[in-house]
Parts: C-alpha cells; sequence; structure tokens
C-alpha cells in the first residue's frame, strides 16, 4: 500500500565520494535518483531519463530553497560546488542564493539609466512601461538635465525630491546596508 503514495524518486545515496567522470558516467537505470556530493553545501545531482542535472537545495528557519544548476555536461563540479557554497552562504546572511555582487564597472545609476533606455531592449518593452519605467526613474534617480516635461514640472513644485537623488552613485559601491538607507 505505501508504494502506491510515494513518490518515484529513489531516497538520496550518500555512500560515493564522486568525481568529474563518475557523475558524468552515471546513467538512468529506470528509477530517478538523487546523489548528494559530499562536501557540496546542499549540491547533489538528479538523474533521470532525460540526462543528469546538478540540483542544489538548502533550508534555514524552515524555509528551504531550491535551485536547479543546469546539466552534468554543461557545469563542471567545480563550478557547481562554488555555486552551491555561496547560494548557502547567502541564504544563511538572510539572502536570497543568488545574491552576488552583479556590477563591477564604476557606473553610476545615471549612467546605466541612460544606457538602458537607450538600448534595444528598452526599445521592444511596451509604451506604458517606457513611461512608467521614465517616470519612475527620474523622479529617484536621475538629475535634472534630461528629465521630461511631466518630471520637470513635478520637480520645480517639490524641491525635496532633488536631495534624495541617487544617481551620482556608483553602482559597484551598493551593498545592502547602504541600499537599505535609501
Amino acid at each position: 500500500m505505501h508504494g502506491l503514495f510515494a513518490p518515484n524518486i529513489a531516497p538520496i545515496i550518500m555512500t560515493q565520494r564522486w568525481t568529474e567522470v563518475a557523475i558524468r558516467r552515471k546513467r538512468f537505470d529506470g528509477v530517478v535518483r538523487d546523489h548528494t556530493v559530499a562536501g557540496g553545501s546542499g549540491l547533489f545531482f538528479r538523474v533521470t531519463k532525460h540526462g543528469s542535472y546538478w540540483k542544489w537545495r538548502g533550508s534555514i528557519k524552515g524555509q528551504t530553497h531550491r535551485r536547479n544548476l543546469g546539466t552534468v555536461r554543461d557545469v563542471p563540479l567545480a563550478e557547481a560546488l562554488s555555486t552551491a557554497k555561496s547560494f548557502s552562504a547567502n541564504i544563511k546572511n538572510g539572502l536570497p542564493p543568488e545574491y552576488g555582487p552583479a556590477v563591477t564597472s564604476d557606473l553610476t545609476f545615471e549612467e546605466a539609466y541612460f544606457a538602458y533606455i537607450t538600448s534595444e531592449e528598452f526599445k521592444l518593452k511596451k509604451p506604458a512601461y517606457q513611461a512608467s519605467f521614465k517616470l519612475r526613474m527620474e523622479k529617484w534617480v536621475v538629475e535634472g538635465k534630461s528629465l521630461s516635461a511631466k518630471r520637470l514640472a513635478m520637480s520645480k513644485e517639490n524641491k525635496d525630491l532633488r536631495k534624495n537623488k541617487i544617481g551620482g552613485v556608483q553602482l559597484a559601491k551598493i551593498d545592502q546596508t547602504m541600499a537599505r538607507s535609501l
């Protein structure tokens, strides 16, 4: 009776120390199996009839996080391990698993804004999105040199907005503490 309700996934096997070659050679044997990578900070790989995939699982304070990292063929073991370790460290610090330093250049918010609104990606967005995005960014980020007419009129009425502008702040220097204070 219990077999009817059990999922079609075999229990995690933890008896083998996996190498890159052994993981790539592991084949589907009729049952979907998860294999834990020792010392992988929640990293495991799942072998299915469609292939083998890196997965990560971590939990903290009763909340479980799961992420797919890619196929075993596309992502090397070393890269999967480092990704899993960074995911685990992030959730221990109360951050989303993928959190990381996204920007390494010296772009300011204002430069990034102008680069984005002139990009092909932005031009493909709906006009309502474009107008809304520009209006909101001009309220908090962009200084007065190229504001839309609507935002310029609002800016003249409300001088308090000008002191809150963050357009000159470099993106690379923003950390979690600074972002919360802005």
